[in-house]
């Protein structure tokens, strides 16, 4: 899980995606990949070192443009296909890469489970509030920067990043953020748009067809009963390779779990990812499952001649080897069968999914708490600002002689005052009653003797002559 992120640095970091590249970004050299290494970029826009053959055959192309256009037909007419055996067939064959959001878009059901203003509130509080701000940052600054579209830093694309990981993270508290989301997301961000990605997230990890939440969650419970039921369906379907697996120590927890978790997005070329990610969206998450016995059936000669530490090589660097990726889904088909033929096409359900009715409420429920506050923060921000003016407002004091101007609240202050010295000395001071006039007469003499006490130093001798003054008297 994402390390808590502090206010200061929550602010720090969202102020940089919002500004952006533009003039005054302050973008670290190593943020930004060397462009000069790269020589070409293929269909799909990874950028490679060398150069890359990517001018296809006429017939290609040709043939590409007709499956667009027939797909094209069939997403109009979604109802009328969805289901059938002519959008199986033509899944097994690959969505065309022009229109293949348009047909993730429809499988995944986003307009039925998109809730208007859900997403918005979210990336607006996640920027405020989301403790797993830090962690994504980094994230988003190492995922697919060989690609055009995250390759620079704070770029368009990176922006969008953020803000679909972030409204995630505040959409389901349960899970908040975990490395492995990123990919995934920024998957779904080259085909669809932000609001669209975030509730293919939403779909994808939170509905019973897909269930990614387990694998994700602490302790990681799916992952755990996925590497489980690869093993035994390893020992049902593939005994001789489970054997030698098994005496070269080669467990599935060792080569498994970036399979898993990703989706298979660094562990096989991308464009056959793609293929696999087609095949998911349509059969769910037991082709997560069967792919894993595709990858050892296909090269299981390979392995069987391999010791332990190359066996792990082998499958820890599986992007690197060739595919044909009609093979791959053409077994992949058979493996699915297979699977259902021996009863162990089902996943165990390790965790209890979260319905996505109950998350919008709570989101629709955090967004007006923070719309209340607000508008709490808006009407004291009116409040103080309308004192400040009162106080600021002059009041003329002595303008006749010239004495200046005190202000409207200093004045009330004086004011008050004045009024309570006022109300104590009417509620404190007694009448003082007329002095008659032989006491009138008699009060002179008794000041000088109190001025003389008073005046005079208190030697001995001077008050020895006081004294005797005053008897003579």
């Amino acid at each position: 899980m994402a390390n808590h992120t502090s206010s200061e640095e929550r602010e720090q970091i969202v102020a940089k995606y919002d500004l952006g590249r533009e003039e005054g970004a302050i973008i670290n050299d190593w943020e930004n990949p060397d462009l000069s290494i790269y020589k070409s970029t293929d269909r799909y826009g990874f950028m490679h070192k060398i150069p890359v053959q990517e001018i296809l055959p006429e017939k290609i192309v040709q043939l590409e443009r007709e499956r667009a256009l027939k797909w094209s037909k069939m997403v109009a007419n979604w109802p009328k296909y969805n289901g059938s055996d002519q959008l199986y067939r033509r899944i097994n064959k690959g969505i065309p890469n022009s229109i293949r959001g348009e047909v993730w878009k429809h499988v995944l059901e986003i307009d039925k489970v998109k809730h208007s203003d859900i997403f918005e509130g979210m990336r607006n509080l996640g920027r405020k509030i989301s403790p797993d701000i830090r962690q994504i940052d980094l994230d988003v600054l190492r995922t697919f920067r060989d690609h055009i579209m995250y390759c620079e830093r704070y770029g368009i694309k990176q922006q969008s990043l953020f803000h679909v990981l972030v409204a995630y993270s505040m959409y389901n508290p349960g899970l908040g953020y975990c490395q492995g989301m990123s990919s995934i997301a920024a998957v779904l961000l080259m085909y669809l748009n932000e609001e669209d990605a975030f509730w293919a997230m939403v779909v994808m990890i939170g509905t019973p067809k897909f269930a990614m939440h387990g694998l994700l969650i602490p302790g990681l419970p799916k992952l755990v009963a996925y590497c489980q039921q690869h093993g035994q369906i390893r020992q049902r379907l593939l005994p001789k390779l489970d054997r030698h697996l098994q005496m070269e120590h080669v467990d599935p927890q060792e080569y498994c779990p970036p399979w898993f978790v990703k989706c298979y997005l660094d562990s096989v070329p991308f464009q056959l990812a793609l293929r696999v990610w087609d095949a998911m969206m349509f059969e769910g998450e037991r082709v997560i499952l069967a792919l894993s016995i595709v990858m050892l059936k296909m090269h299981q000669k390979i392995l069987l001649r391999y010791k332990e530490d190359n066996i792990r090589i082998f499958l820890q660097e599986m992007s690197k080897h060739a595919f044909d990726e009609d093979e791959v889904i053409a077994e992949l088909r058979s493996t699915l069968d297979d699977l259902v033929k021996v009863n162990m096409d089902q996943l165990p359900s390790v965790v209890e999914l979260q319905s996505l009715d109950e998350l919008n409420l709570q989101a629709i429920e955090k967004i007006e708490q923070d719309q209340r506050q607000q508008a709490m923060l808006k009407n004291e921000q009116e409040m103080r600002s309308q004192m400040a003016e009162r106080t600021g407002r002059a009041q003329p004091v002595g303008a006749s002689n010239g004495v200046g101007y005190i202000s409207e609240a200093t004045g009330f202050r004086q004011q008050q005052q004045q009024d309570s010295n006022s109300q104590g000395r009417r509620r404190h001071n007694k009448p003082v009653p007329k002095t008659p006039p032989e006491l009138l007469r008699q009060q002179p003499a008794q000041e000088e003797v109190v001025r003389q006490r008073r005046d005079v130093p208190r030697n001995g001798d001077v008050r020895t002559g006081f004294h005797t003054d005053l008897q003579a008297r």
